[in-house]
Parts: structure tokens; C-alpha cells; sequence
């Protein structure tokens, strides 16, 4: 598929999940998927098809078809064509897969999926995602059961397992089997900082993300719930005073809205509002290198390409592990959206170049004051190499 026919799918793509979101799975809609997933072809882009099927499986879970959901992933992800795709969207997909087939009843299979997920070495694409995944979807899938049905054994030892991970110096022992209101209670503790209070405003905020993607749009009573808090807590001069962590989860989810309402600038204005947050300015906090990673990505998507290399400075400025591994994964993505044979600009290039000294000082790739994209895209594949599990699954292609 060229690039014209990549733009064209793209953007057919983004009215069709427009379409969803404002009317949900209604007949029509269902139609116009099938419509797009003949139309895709083999070669295409592997991240434009896995969110083209993420996106089928959104509208089979809509409809309370959780079996059609979940093969419907679980094909893809056995797919090594799609093994390229965005590690982000991987993970996004593995996540829905897990979940879906614990709604259909399927916990072994679920399981298995999340175990072989945090098998796989990605921590330099998706640092520190893939056991608070885990993590996460268990602990909806819990808290949807009645708290005192008793969990398999199977499920209560995979969770030890992750609680163990995310917490080793500290010991929680269950039974052999627990109830889903224990587990969903070792998750939740198993997440929390020292120091951890309850927080309201952290509920507020999880009842909320579910309604994001609610079929039909966010309900207007979750849209003006948001905004009230907004205007209470983080507006003008009360942002300083506010809890930083709560400070990103609110005006991360507000920029999550305005992009889903297609005002990206307002996302923008929401994001870069959290940087004026005295404990965030300096990018040096857990909760600022979240908020910035969105942000950069972001922005590239808006064609505010100065700003968004100014944000990667700062991460890479600030030594954090992944955080050039981070910036060349979205780089590249930009510039595999551009022509290939458009020249990028010399800022850009010069960027890149950093980067690739960055991950591998001992060997020199000059490029010349401008290149182009598609140059950029062969230099930064070569500079930040797939990980050998997904160079093992290309081969098997």
C-alpha cells in the first residue's frame, strides 16, 4: 500500500472511530468496519492495521460480544506481519485481548497472554508498561466479580507473581486460593506509594477514563464532572497548591478529551498547563515523564515539531533510563507519516543525529545538513534495532 492509499486508510480510520464514538456499534457502523478491514491489505502499514482491528474489537466489546473481541485480537497478535507494529499499540492490544477473554470466560488463555507478555524484554519500548498492565487488567477483572467468589488457584499465583514484582522486598502470603475481593485489594496495594492515603479525587478520575470511549462520547454529566473539578482544583492560581500526581491524571484525561472532541490545541494548552506545576517543571518527577511523553507525541502529530524535540531534550537531559529509546521510537513514527523522499528539517536532522551518538557513541553515521525522512526513518531502525523477539517473528514471516 503507498503512501497516498496509507493516508486515505488513515483518515477513514480516524471517521469511522469519530462515527463510533459519537453514535456507538450501531449496524452501520459495524458495516463500515468490514468495509475497512477488506480494504486493508497485507502489506500495509502494521501499527495503521493493529488499530484498525483494536478498533473492531472496541466495537465486538460494545456490543457485549466478548468471544468475537477477543479472536479477533488473538489472530492478530499470533500474526508476525504485525510484530512491527508500534510497541504502544502492541501493548494496548495485548491488553485488550487479556481482558476480553477474561469477559468470555476464558481466564486460562488470559493469563497466558499476560504471562507471555511479561516474558518478552520491551522495557526499553514501553518502560515499566508491561507488569503495571498486568497488573491493571487483573484488577478490573476482579473487581467486576463479586467479592467473595472465590479466584482459581491458577489466577491467585499469578497475582502473587505480580505483586512480588512490583514490590519484592515486602511479603503479602495468600491462600492457595483467594477471593476476588483479595485480590483486587493485594493489586490495589501492591500500586500504591509510601505515604498512600485514599484520594477521591483518584476514583473520580478511574470512574471517569471508562467513560471515555463510552459508546455515543463521554456522557455530558462525566464531561461537566471533569470540568468542575477542573475549575475547583487545578484552574489559575490553585494548580501550584494541588497534588502533582493528581495534577497529571486529571489534565491528562482533560487532554484526552479535548483530542476525542478534535481540539488538539486545547490538549495542548491542558498539558503544557501541568509543566507550570512547581514539581513538574523541571520534567524530574515519575509523573512528569508520563505527562511528557504524551505531550511530545502530541505535539509531533500537530505539526509542532520545535516544541516537541524541546520536550525529548529535557527527558534526555535528565538521564532517564529509556528516555532515547522513547524519543526515536516517536521521531521515527513522525517521519514514516511524512514523504519519504520530503527533506526534514536541518533541526530535526541534527536531533537525530544527537540520538544516534546518544545510543551508540562509538560508531559515526553523519548525515548531511538535511536529510530526508525516509532517511531518518533507515538511520534511527539502525541506531535502535527491534529486540531479537521481534527480529525472530519478522524472520518467521
Amino acid at each position: 500500500m503507498g503512501e497516498a492509499a496509507d493516508s486515505q486508510m488513515d483518515e477513514r480510520m480516524e471517521a469511522l472511530g469519530g462515527r463510533f464514538y459519537r453514535e456507538g456499534p450501531t449496524a452501520e457502523v459495524v458495516a463500515a468496519w468490514e468495509a475497512l478491514r477488506r480494504a486493508a491489505t497485507p502489506d500495509a502499514d502494521p501499527t495503521q492495521r493493529l488499530r484498525l482491528i483494536g478498533l473492531g474489537a472496541r466495537i465486538a466489546t460494545a456490543r457485549g460480544d466478548f468471544e468475537q473481541a477477543a479472536q479477533i485480537l488473538w489472530d492478530a497478535l499470533q500474526d508476525p506481519r504485525l510484530s512491527d507494529a508500534d510497541p504502544w499499540v502492541c501493548l494496548a492490544a495485548t491488553r485488550d485481548v487479556a481482558a476480553a477473554l477474561l469477559r468470555a470466560g476464558r481466564e486460562t488463555e488470559a493469563l497466558g497472554v499476560l504471562r507471555g507478555y511479561l516474558a518478552d524484554d520491551k522495557e526499553d519500548e514501553v518502560p515499566g508498561a508491561d507488569n503495571f498492565t498486568a497488573r491493571s487488567v487483573l484488577h478490573e477483572y476482579c473487581r467486576e466479580r463479586a467479592a467473595d467468589e472465590a479466584a482459581s488457584a491458577a489466577l491467585t499465583d499469578f497475582v502473587e507473581e505480580l505483586v512480588k514484582r512490583s514490590r519484592p522486598a515486602k511479603r503479602r502470603r495468600l491462600p492457595a486460593t483467594a477471593t476476588c475481593g483479595e485480590l483486587a485489594e493485594l493489586l490495589d496495594w501492591s500500586s500504591r506509594r509510601r505515604g498512600w492515603k485514599p484520594n477521591p479525587l483518584y476514583d473520580r478520575w478511574e470512574a471517569l477514563l471508562e467513560k471515555l470511549d463510552a459508546p455515543g462520547g463521554m456522557p455530558p454529566e462525566a464531561r461537566a464532572e471533569w470540568e468542575a473539578a477542573f475549575q475547583q482544583t487545578f484552574e489559575g492560581d490553585k494548580l501550584p497548591n494541588a497534588d502533582v500526581s493528581d495534577a497529571s491524571l486529571w489534565l491528562t484525561l482533560g487532554a484526552q478529551i479535548a483530542e476525542r472532541e478534535g481540539d488538539g490545541h486545547r490538549a495542548v494548552a491542558l498539558l503544557r498547563l501541568f509543566f507550570t506545576h512547581p514539581q513538574a517543571q523541571d520534567r524530574s518527577s515519575g509523573d512528569a515523564f508520563v505527562v511528557s511523553d504524551y505531550f511530545a507525541d502530541l505535539l509531533l502529530r500537530l505539526g509542532e515539531e520545535a516544541e516537541a524535540l524541546a520536550e525529548f531534550r529535557y527527558r534526555l537531559e535528565a538521564r532517564e533510563h529509556g528516555a532515547s529509546s522513547v524519543a526515536a521510537r516517536l521521531l521515527r513514527r513522525h517521519c514514516e507519516d511524512q514523504p519519504e523522499g520530503e527533506q526534514a528539517s536541518a533541526v530535526l536532522t541534527d536531533f537525530v543525529e544527537e540520538l544516534v551518538r546518544h545510543r551508540r557513541p562509538a560508531k559515526r553515521r553523519r548525515l548531511p545538513a538535511t536529510a530526508t525522512y525516509g532517511r531518518l526513518v533507515e538511520i534511527l531502525e539502525w541506531a535502535f534495532p527491534p529486540p531479537a523477539w521481534r527480529r525472530e517473528r519478522r524472520e518467521e514471516a
